[in-house]
């Protein structure tokens, strides 16, 4: 081809005809400024299909790690309603004093009171990547933008509950004697408490403490005055942050919709 188009171009100028071969030279500038913009479309078309299937990549895994978020955050917002179910239990055991309440039943509930829901999602490396700039969706990069800040939210909330655990339930426990039992009533039926979030048959859970022998009975524990007010913060404590967590709930079930819309089956 390079052979061809010099052959004419020194046909012409043998020629000697300047204004013939201003409309060659004119013509074959055209030719190559049409083939490096051919060049260029194959080149982006190629890059543009790479980042297609990259995105798809993304966004599948994305979806997986949302669904596991999901599925842990409704584990979190289970355990606060097993917190204020109980502790709403103990209020109506101090509100009806007349009831014969079993002591170990009791124990149980207030047990509660040492649970940790704490949500621990999966985090990826979208923003400080770069990545998220694959991701053609807008309203869904925007969400996904907005994740971590979403997060922090729910944990500050929950680190309130965790300095309110600390600070003063397992104190009031162990001062009101009766932490022993509680240890007890925790492991005392499958071995695996409650407020783990996974269980393996490969690990033995169990822990043998006993029952303590030196303890209040049900009416010492329920005319201490603190206990009330213990199981009206927790009950506060955990409504509070599970609107919070039912809100970043349907953050996520919106995250994965349009997840679901985006991937290709």
């Amino acid at each position: 081809m390079i052979k061809f188009f010099r052959k004419i171009r020194q046909k012409i100028l043998s020629e000697n005809k300047f204004s013939k071969y201003l409309i060659y030279a004119i013509g074959e500038i055209v030719l190559v400024v049409i083939g490096i913009l051919i060049a260029l479309s194959i080149n982006n078309w190629n890059e543009n299909r790479k980042n297609r299937i990259l995105e798809q990549e993304i966004l599948k895994d994305l979806k997986e790690e949302y669904v596991l978020n999901l599925s842990q955050l409704q584990q979190k917002i289970d355990m606060r309603n097993s917190i204020i179910q109980n502790s709403n239990d103990v209020l109506r055991y101090i509100d009806n004093s007349e009831f014969d309440i079993n002591r170990d039943t009791l124990i149980h509930k207030i047990r509660y009171l040492g649970l940790d829901p704490t949500f621990d999602p999966i985090q990826n490396d979208l923003i400080t990547s770069g990545i998220i700039r694959l991701i053609q969706n807008k309203p869904l990069r925007k969400l996904l933008s907005s994740w971590t800040s979403d997060i922090l939210s729910l944990q500050e909330m929950e680190l309130q509950w965790q300095i309110l655990k600390t600070d003063l339930n397992i104190p009031y426990q162990i001062s009101l004697g009766i932490f022993r039992d509680m240890v007890h009533s925790s492991y005392e039926s499958s071995g695996t408490p409650v407020y783990l979030v996974e269980k393996s048959n490969d690990i033995d859970g169990r822990l043998f403490v006993g029952k303590s022998k030196n303890t209040p009975s049900s009416e010492e524990i329920l005319q201490n005055s603190q206990l009330e007010s213990m199981m009206a913060n927790a009950i506060a404590q955990s409504h509070s942050t599970n609107m919070q967590a039912l809100a970043l709930k349907k953050r996520i079930e919106l995250i994965i919709d349009l997840l679901n819309k985006e991937i290709k089956k």
